[in-house]
């Protein structure tokens, strides 16, 4: 009973965000207002029985992740069973959550310690404006009031930050000259994973990212340019200047720039070790459930809202019969279990599979 007790609770996750009766054991990263969490329903079972791997993602930034994509990478020996279906981008304030099935190997002759790897990938950019007031020599003389930046606009989250550095104290227009002020833009990466650009990530295009810079009177060499990210992906600075020509002087002038930088992100994961039981018998399963279950689920699901989707329609009733289970969010439907998810004769023949 205990491969079939491990499936029927698994789906649980994707309701209430726990495994019901089952400790998870997450790992994982959180960075820049980007959650990701990769956790295993067990760090220790039997040969040849299921494993369910979970991973969420919360977006809290206020740009949407775009073009998320995973893909996990199993040990030697092990069977996918079931994998969800990924959503191409999580709007702000929105999250997934996937579950994974794997069947461990049944000829392991001794306890076998394994790990799952996985990798998270997705595009996102980040933006920040700012409010400039410069101030002529003359007016600072009579007011004391010395050229600023402050920030106009919030940070919008992400794994990469941008911030700016205050003018210099000699940071003053003067009468008949041209002004040629230098700004600073810090670019940090705050999350756990690597910022790239391109398709994927290699050692070419790992660590840079895309730099726009706009506003007036803003000159940046750097507009448009891919920026490389130094001390191991973790900062770039970026020195645009803020150009008044002598036409232009007066006592004090404000306006607004802003810069945004567009990439690549990912995140790689590396499960909990998880330690296959050898088998009695030295690893050699003498009988096992094998096959394609005949046992049919469909009665218990069908369009609950009217709008075509298939749902589940009476989750109790499909996790009663013993033979079917929920695929989990997004597509819930109730459908037959594996046959090797079975350890007795009785369990697996009144399923529909075959026993020898």
């Amino acid at each position: 009973m205990k491969k079939s007790l491990i499936l029927l609770l698994i789906p649980l996750i994707a309701f209430s965000g726990c495994i019901g009766g089952i400790p998870g054991v997450p790992t994982g990263a959180k960075g820049g207002d980007i959650s990701v969490s990769f956790s295993v329903d067990s760090t220790e079972i039997p040969a040849g029985n299921p494993l369910g791997l979970s991973i969420s993602i919360e977006n809290n930034a206020l740009n949407p992740m775009r073009n998320v994509k995973v893909k996990i990478t199993e040990p030697e020996g092990w069977t996918k069973v079931m994998e969800p279906t990924l959503i191409g981008d999580i709007e702000r304030e929105g999250m997934w959550e996937g579950v994974w099935i794997y069947s461990a190997p049944s000829n392991v002759q001794v306890d076998t310690p394994y790990k799952f790897y996985a990798k998270l990938t997705f595009a996102m950019n980040t933006s920040r404006g700012v409010s400039v007031t410069l101030v002529s020599y003359d007016y600072y003389k009579r007011t004391k009031e010395r050229s600023r930046v402050s920030t106009a606009t919030p940070d919008t989250g992400g794994p990469i930050g941008i911030e700016f550095g205050q003018l210099g104290q000699m940071s003053y227009m003067y009468s008949g000259h041209e002004t040629r002020i230098p700004i600073k833009v810090i670019i940090t990466n705050r999350g756990a994973g690597k910022a790239y650009i391109g398709d994927e990530p290699t050692s070419t295009n790992l660590n840079k990212v895309m730099f726009y810079a706009s506003g007036k009177n803003l000159n940046c060499p750097y507009d448009g340019k891919e920026i490389y990210l130094m001390k191991d992906g973790s900062v770039a600075t970026v020195m645009c200047y803020i150009q008044i020509p002598p036409e232009e002087f007066t006592d004090i002038k404000s306006f607004s720039v802003s810069v945004r930088v567009e990439y690549n992100y990912v995140y790689d994961l590396i499960s909990p070790t998880i330690t296959v039981l050898s088998a009695p018998g030295g690893g050699v399963a003498l009988e096992e459930c094998t096959g394609t279950p005949t046992f049919s689920c469909s009665d218990f699901s069908g369009d609950v809202n009217g709008d075509g989707e298939i749902d589940i329609l009476d989750i109790t009733a499909c996790l009663g019969t013993g033979c079917c289970n929920s695929t989990g969010y997004p597509n819930n439907e109730c459908v037959p279990l594996p046959c090797n998810s079975y350890e007795t004769r009785s369990q697996c023949e009144t399923c529909g599979c075959s026993w020898g």
